[in-house]
């Protein structure tokens, strides 16, 4: 497993697309696999992927441009997308300046953003349920399913958006997991090994945890080291 910084470049165009994943090996896997099977409008709509499914995922050449440590890899993404300009120069694919940041023509945030599907006060009470332990799905499922996609809500849920609401909660997580590391290898390897996107994987007999533990087991594998 290898942590750092990578670039994908096509060989026909020379266009470029930079990421940092905790995973590289298990990101370019993604890469290979969901421009083709993902029935997500996010995914398949990304310019990126439009373009390995264009071109071919043969075409691109997949280079590891920097190992570092989780810790570095916001930093060290903005570094590297700015170095090659794969944000200003439109011909490139990534879609912002790097490090979870949005595009400079779009920096409002929380509901002022174009984009925004909740309210404040919508997250002020997903935030309250985050902190009593109750469950996200039963939470999407009653009140936000016909408002924002289950992808969107588990993002917000678990802090990766509307950051600057109630932090705090997050700081002393109620959700103990009730896995253990070996649950966690083995559900990585399985859906690995599936040829599925998440929700597809979360869907079939081959998962025996919840899509919000699917999620957690695969972007936060750390989480469940001492379990």
């Amino acid at each position: 497993m290898t942590c750092g910084i990578y670039m994908w470049k096509n060989r026909i165009n020379g266009h470029m697309h930079i990421g940092c994943p905790k995973n590289i090996e298990r990101r370019w896997k993604e890469h290979s696999r969901l421009p083709f099977s993902s029935k997500r409008k996010d995914e398949i709509e990304k310019i990126f992927y439009k373009a390995i499914k264009k071109y071919g995922v043969e075409n691109f050449e997949r280079i590891i441009l920097k190992e570092c440590s989780e810790n570095e890899l916001k930093e060290k993404e903005c570094f590297y997308i700015k170095k090659y300009t794969t944000f200003l120069d439109k011909r490139h694919y990534n879609a912002t300046p790097g490090g979870d940041g949005v595009s400079p023509r779009a920096t409002l945030c929380g509901e002022q953003h174009g984009m925004a599907k909740l309210s404040t006060e919508e997250v002020i009470f997903c935030r309250k349920a985050y902190a009593k332990g109750l469950r996200s799905k039963d939470i999407w499922n009653i009140y936000f399913s016909s408002t924002i996609t289950w992808h969107g809500f588990l993002r917000m849920w678990h802090g990766k958006t509307w950051k600057g609401i109630m932090p705090e909660v997050f700081k002393h997580n109620p959700h103990k997991s009730v896995y253990t590391k070996q649950d966690r290898d083995i559900i990585t390897t399985r859906f690995l090994d599936s040829g599925l996107n998440r929700h597809q994987f979360a869907l079939s007999n081959e998962c025996f945890v919840g899509e919000a533990t699917l999620y957690n087991m695969l972007d936060n594998p750390q989480f469940y080291e001492n379990k």
